[in-house]
């Protein structure tokens, strides 16, 4: 029987991990929610706010180490170099917010309770 492959070790550390991760996601997001009360409380009948959060798979990750790596390789003969605790994206929350004039508001009070909240990439949603 051959030695185990670096994503093989990996994927195991995932799955250890999996229960911790999901902990995790769920605090957060409640957490999130819970900063969000004023607005959430506040919404007209056709404004929205979504908060959900989300596990990153674990090929998703494997990959995202993966590519991390000098030539995109992982050194089979050094397998202890690799830990998927060195992705910061693991567990996410997004948050989907309508109308957009809600969004500053909603920016504001993230921003008083996580000091790291990074606005993501689509101007309808945020992430930290």
């Amino acid at each position: 029987m051959g030695e185990r492959t670096v994503e093989d070790r990996l994927r195991e550390e995932y799955f250890e991990l999996l229960p911790d991760i999901r902990r995790v996601a769920e605090e957060l997001q409640t957490e999130v929610r819970h900063c969000l009360l004023p607005i959430s409380g506040s919404l007209d009948w056709h404004e929205r706010l979504v908060v959900a959060s989300r596990i990153k798979e674990c090929e998703s990750a494997l990959g995202a180490l993966h590519r991390r790596q000098e030539g995109a390789t992982f050194d089979s003969d050094r397998p202890e170099l690799y830990t998927l605790t060195d992705l910061n994206d693991l567990a996410g929350v997004r948050i989907l917010v309508f109308p957009r004039s809600r969004l500053t508001g909603t920016d504001r009070e993230l921003r008083q309770r996580f000091s790291s909240w990074l606005p993501g990439a689509n101007s309808r949603s945020c992430r930290c």
